[in-house]
C-alpha cells in the first residue's frame, strides 16, 4: 500500500469555532456545535468536498448547544445519520443529540 499524505487548504468556516465536531458523510463535510469563545454553540455547517468551488453552508441550529462533544456517523441503509454527545462530568449529566442528514 502506497499511501501519501496530501493536504489541502480549505476555506475558513463563517464564524471562529474550537471545540467543534467534524464528520464526513460520502463527499459531505460536517462540522457541528463548538464554542466562539465567548459561549457554546448550536450551529452547523456542510462542505460538499466535490464541488470545484468549495464553500461553507450553514445548515440550520441544533436544538441544543454542544461543545468538546464526540460525533459519530450511521448508516441504517436509507438514510446517514449524526449522533453527537457531550457529558458534563461536574454534574453528570450527558447530552445526545441525533441529526438526521437527507441526502
Amino acid at each position: 500500500m502506497n499511501d501519501e499524505l496530501s493536504i489541502t487548504p480549505l476555506p475558513e468556516l463563517p464564524i471562529g469555532l474550537t471545540s467543534c465536531n467534524a464528520v464526513c458523510i460520502k463527499d459531505r463535510l460536517y462540522v457541528v456545535g463548538g464554542n466562539s469563545g465567548k459561549t457554546s454553540l448550536k450551529s452547523a455547517f456542510v462542505m460538499d468536498l466535490s464541488e470545484t468551488v468549495k464553500k461553507w453552508t450553514g445548515i440550520g441550529d441544533m436544538p441544543i448547544a454542544l461543545e468538546n462533544a464526540v460525533a459519530a456517523v450511521c448508516h441504517d441503509g436509507e438514510s446517514q445519520k449524526i449522533f453527537c454527545w457531550e457529558g458534563d462530568t461536574s454534574c453528570l449529566v450527558i447530552k445526545l443529540l441525533h441529526i438526521l442528514i437527507k441526502s
